[in-house]
Parts: C-alpha cells; sequence; structure tokens
C-alpha cells in the first residue's frame, strides 16, 4: 500500500460523521465477610491477638503449602451475590502472588492471593 493511499484513507476517515458516543460506569465493590477463620487457612481471625500469633504455615508462605478454601466464606459470598442479583460463576480461579515492598520488614514479604480470571460474584444486574 503506498503512502499517498494511507494519507486519503486517513482523511476520508476523518471526514467521516462523528459516532456517537455512549459513557459507561463500572463500580468495583468489595465486601468484608465475617468469618471465624480466614479465607485460605484454618487460622483463626482475631483483632485482639498478639501479632502473629495466628498464623498457619500457609499464612506464612512455607514453600509446598496449599490453601484450603473456607467454605462459610464462598457460601456468604454466593448468598450475597444472589440477594444483589449478581453472576455467579461456578469457576474461580486463584492467583497467588508475592509482592517486596520496600517499608515492609524483610519478614513480612507480603503474599497476596488474588483472582486470576474470575471472581466468585460479579456482574450485578438492577
Amino acid at each position: 500500500m503506498s503512502v499517498s493511499r494511507c494519507q486519503s484513507q486517513a482523511q476520508t476517515k476523518r471526514k467521516s460523521a462523528p459516532q456517537e458516543l455512549v459513557g459507561v460506569v463500572g463500580l468495583e465493590i468489595h465486601a468484608q465477610i465475617h468469618s471465624n477463620t480466614k479465607l485460605f487457612s484454618g487460622s483463626q481471625v482475631g483483632f485482639q491477638a498478639p501479632p502473629n500469633s495466628l498464623v498457619s504455615f500457609f499464612d506464612a508462605s512455607l514453600p509446598g503449602t496449599l490453601p484450603v478454601l473456607n467454605r462459610r466464606c464462598v457460601e456468604a459470598a454466593v448468598m450475597t451475590g444472589l440477594a444483589l442479583n449478581c453472576t455467579i460463576n461456578r469457576k474461580s480461579l486463584f492467583d497467588r502472588k508475592h509482592y517486596f515492598y520496600a517499608d515492609l520488614p524483610v519478614s513480612q514479604p507480603g503474599p497476596h492471593l488474588s483472582f486470576k480470571s474470575q471472581a466468585i460474584v460479579n456482574h450485578i444486574y438492577f
């Protein structure tokens, strides 16, 4: 394709009528589920507990440890999604990432589990 032909096509596109644009606004909503244990380990949750007293091997990111998903948290997320008329995904994928921040001590590398592609609940319909 020649340069002049590309230029004429670009000019033709600029001269055409502008397309009508429609704005779309999305919201991402997070909620804290009340549970006695953590989401991916059987460790207890306690806000008044001494530091590092409620930590399992998985929480400490020891190699070879695998998560155990808290059934009650999943059920609460699904029930909330149903109440809000959301899409409930039959399959959710999680990804374990390790973040290293300069302001964290070396003993706290900051492991993080996040949804890889699909959350448990999404797409609310009004």
